[in-house]
């Protein structure tokens, strides 16, 4: 099974990375956005703070009415693009690409003619998709092998081990707590050969937060294997639990941003990015990614990172806990 998961996980990177690395970079993060209505032969300042070194960063601006100019300069003030709209020609907006930004304050300045116009503009922070993926992909693995634990309670309640286990001298509780704790290592013992393939493929490693995206890693394994067992014990089906586990399989993973960047989420769906803001899966990968210095997060965004894995991971063992205590006897089980 093992050597398995490692074939498919080494092709998914040779077959779908290779592909990925040839892709334009994606929007991983909005960096700034704006509106402003200027009258005839009136200018208006956008500042864009880059505080990090990026792989690159995108400029989109718009006018309404395809008037007016628009001029980019660097931190040093220097001119770096200088564009014109055009209504006859079609050029109602104008991008603006810039690979290795320097960090510092960028200014964007509008100016229409002698008509009043409205001008957009949005800047976001490119990355390379290969990188976002390969990451993404450890965390994906993570999350299958943790909740394979559900499917081992159908095998023990076929074979018998249930009565086994029950005649031993440890409470129900215990029980499901070292059910949990051993889906949750299991799947990080499972994986971490992978994580480690990973970090070979990115070349790249942020120490501190690796440390800690490893702790919610592993948190969410534990988390996972709960809600796993957690649905086992209430459905007590295996074929109804292998279908739900199916759906929610497609939930989880699209509905995050393991695959796909918030950013590029909201531009497509706002709805599909407000789902993905609530998906455990999503800041884990957040924070691995951080940790493996693909993309960077907040103090404050990693915080409420690490906080909503916790309170994954103890309401799905504490539920856990419970159901299993109640449902583990009285038969059912199919």
């Amino acid at each position: 099974m093992i050597i398995m998961r490692a074939i498919w996980f080494i092709s998914q990177i040779a077959l779908f990375g290779l592909i990925a690395s040839q892709m334009v970079s994606i929007p991983s993060q909005t960096l700034m956005t704006g509106t402003i209505h200027l009258q005839p032969n009136q200018t208006y300042m956008f500042n864009v703070n880059v505080t990090t070194s990026l792989n690159s960063i995108l400029i989109n601006a718009s006018s309404a009415q395809g008037l007016g100019g628009i001029q980019v300069y660097f931190p040093n003030d220097t001119l770096a693009r200088d564009a014109q709209f055009n209504s006859t020609a079609g050029n109602y907006s104008l991008q603006f690409g810039f690979n290795s930004p320097d960090v510092g304050l960028w200014s964007v300045k509008f100016a229409s003619t002698d008509a009043s116009s409205n001008y957009s503009l949005t800047t976001y922070s490119l990355l390379n998709y290969f990188r976002y993926y390969v990451a993404g992909l450890a965390v994906m693995t993570l999350y299958s092998a943790a909740i394979y634990i559900g499917f081992d309670l159908y095998e023990e309640a076929e074979h018998g081990v249930f009565e086994y286990l029950l005649s031993l001298p440890v409470s129900r509780k215990q029980l499901v707590l070292g059910r949990s704790i051993g889906g949750g290592v299991r799947a990080f013992i499972y994986v971490g050969p992978l994580v480690a393939a990973s970090l070979f493929v990115l070349d790249s490693l942020n120490p501190i937060a690796f440390l800690i995206s490893m702790f919610a890693l592993f948190l969410f394994a534990f988390g996972m294997s709960g809600m796993s067992i957690t649905l086992a014990v209430t459905i007590k089906s295996s074929d109804r639990f292998d279908i739900l586990m199916g759906v929610l399989d497609a939930f989880i993973v699209r509905l995050s941003t393991a695959m796909y960047p918030l950013a590029v989420l909201q531009a497509s769906n706002p709805v599909y990015a407000s789902l993905a803001t609530f998906n455990p899966l999503t800041y884990v990968s957040n924070l691995f990614r951080w940790g493996a210095a693909v993309t960077a997060l907040g103090g404050n965004t990693a915080l409420v990172a690490v906080f909503v894995v916790i309170a994954f991971f103890g309401f799905f063992t504490l539920l856990g806990v419970t159901l299993y205590d109640r449902r583990i006897e009285g038969g059912g089980w199919q």
